[in-house]
């Protein structure tokens, strides 16, 4: 049975310069590129949840935070912002009748109902932005766990 690769970061063993130099031009040409290439299916083009998925990215670039398995959760966190941006404009476009129409005991229903979905909207898209690293909490916690990475460690999703 033939022993398991190793990257240039895992290996124990002395290399010369030449050949850490040629390991690392190699790993470079067969490792695969983990950053996010494209939305996931469900973000539909020119769509609300495309310009929050293009904001986010052209937000974060030059952070290696998000890599490609961070896709659908970036896509949910997006779809969930949407939706919240739709909603919003719904219970301030009713409060604003409200205000100028008087209102009647439906309207205080239809408010109540759009206030609360608000606040249950609210709370999943902090709890997908902190896990994202799109709060400073959510870096901070990124950070202390780059931090606390032994030099050389595997990045291996089991460990």
């Amino acid at each position: 049975m033939p022993t398991k690769t190793k990257t240039l970061d895992n290996m124990s063993k002395h290399l010369t310069a030449e050949e850490i130099s040629a390991r690392q031009e190699a790993e470079a040409a067969v490792m695969p590129t983990r950053a996010i290439s494209k939305r996931p299916k469900y973000i539909r083009a020119k769509s609300r949840e495309q310009k929050i998925w293009d904001k986010v990215l052209a937000g974060m670039a030059g952070y290696d935070i998000l890599d490609l398995l961070d896709a659908d959760t970036l896509g949910l966190y997006c779809s969930k912002l949407a939706r919240w941006e739709a909603i919003e404009e719904q219970y301030t476009a009713l409060r604003e009748r409200i205000q100028e129409d008087g209102y009647q005991a439906a309207d205080l229903k239809l408010l109540a109902s759009l206030s609360s979905e608000l606040q249950s909207l609210e709370a999943g898209i902090l709890t997908y932005a902190t896990k994202l690293g799109l709060t400073p909490d959510g870096r901070a916690r990124l950070a202390r766990k780059l931090a606390e990475q032994e030099p050389g460690a595997d990045d291996d999703l089991f460990a």
